[in-house]
C-alpha cells in the first residue's frame, strides 16, 4: 500500500494539532481557564478528526498510532522544556527515546 502525500500532510496536521494540545495544557490551569481550556480541547479534537480521516482514507490504525505514540511524548519533552523551562534528564530521555523505539517496533511486527 502506498500511502498518498494527501495523506502525509494529513498526518503531519494531526501530530501538530496533538502537540498543540499537550503544549497547551498549563495555560489551562487545571481547566480553569475557560479560553485556553476551549483551545486546548478544540486542538485535540481536531487531531482525532484528522486521525479518523486517515483511517477512513485507508491507512491503517497500527500504523498511525506507533508514529503518533513516539512522536507526541518527545515532541512535547522539547516544548516543555524550551518553552516552559522544564527539566530533562538524560536518563528521562533515554528511557522515552527507548520507550518510543520499542512502541515503534511493537507497531511494524505482525
Amino acid at each position: 500500500m502506498s500511502i498518498s502525500l494527501t495523506s502525509i500532510f494529513i498526518f503531519l496536521a494531526a501530530l501538530i494539532t496533538q502537540i498543540s494540545g499537550a503544549a497547551l495544557i498549563p495555560r489551562t490551569a487545571g481547566f480553569t481557564d475557560i479560553g485556553w481550556t476551549a483551545t486546548c480541547l478544540a486542538s485535540y479534537i481536531a487531531s482525532t478528526w484528522l486521525l479518523a480521516i486517515l483511517v477512513r482514507q485507508g491507512v491503517a490504525l497500527n500504523i498511525v498510532v506507533p508514529f503518533m505514540a513516539a512522536a507526541v511524548p518527545l515532541s512535547t519533552i522539547a516544548i516543555a522544556y524550551l518553552a516552559y523551562g522544564q527539566s530533562v534528564s538524560l536518563p528521562k530521555l533515554g528511557l522515552l527515546v527507548g520507550a518510543c523505539c520499542a512502541i515503534g517496533i511493537a507497531g511494524s511486527l505482525k
